[in-house]
């Protein structure tokens, strides 16, 4: 009998099996944490990327169709009217500004700073860039937030824009530089 109980083996798993098996799957939650972690980290860092340049976008693009040489939508074949005819940079009680003015319906070609000319004034207030129409009841428009910096700079041709977006952790200046009207 003895020779026969020898032979029967008992199917169950040892204590050495048990860690093993523990350490080994305990190491491969910490590796895919880790890549898990770096992924999201990498993926954030390309939205933020992305974040920014959407609004670097946006601003380039409107102040590119206000620079452009007619006030946008109200382009007339009759007299060039609403014809940007100025472009000045200022800074007005500390707060730089880049002021547009479109010719009125007169069109003489001069431009008047305020009325009967349309005049739109860009400025950062609370770190977004409005665009303000001050001849219409000073109605504004949010270009873009997270503006950290606005600085028009009037040239001896033109003007250049410099604005900076911060987002998180990521800063980008952009310029823009357009030739006098």
């Amino acid at each position: 009998m003895n020779q026969r109980t020898s032979h029967v083996r008992r199917l169950a798993f040892t204590l050495v099996e048990v860690m093993v098996a523990t350490a080994m799957t305990a190491f491969l939650f910490i590796m895919m944490s880790g890549m898990w972690h770096g992924l999201a980290g990498s993926m954030n860092n390309s939205l933020v990327d992305a974040r920014v340049s959407q609004e670097a976008h946006f601003v380039l693009e409107v102040l590119r169709r206000d620079l452009g040489g007619y006030l946008p939508g109200k382009k007339t074949k009759k007299n060039d009217e609403n014809k940007l005819v100025g472009c000045l940079a200022t800074v007005a009680t500390g707060t730089k500004q880049l002021m547009l003015c479109f010719d009125d319906v007169k069109a003489d070609g001069q431009p008047a700073w305020g009325k009967p000319d349309t005049l739109i004034v860009y400025e950062v207030q609370d770190a977004q860039l409005l665009r303000i129409e001050q001849t219409n009841k000073g109605a504004f428009v949010v270009i873009a937030s997270h503006i950290t910096d606005f600085t028009p700079t009037q040239l001896a041709n033109g003007v250049r824009v410099d604005f900076t977006i911060t987002y998180e952790d990521v800063s980008k200046t952009y310029t823009l530089i357009a030739q006098a009207p």
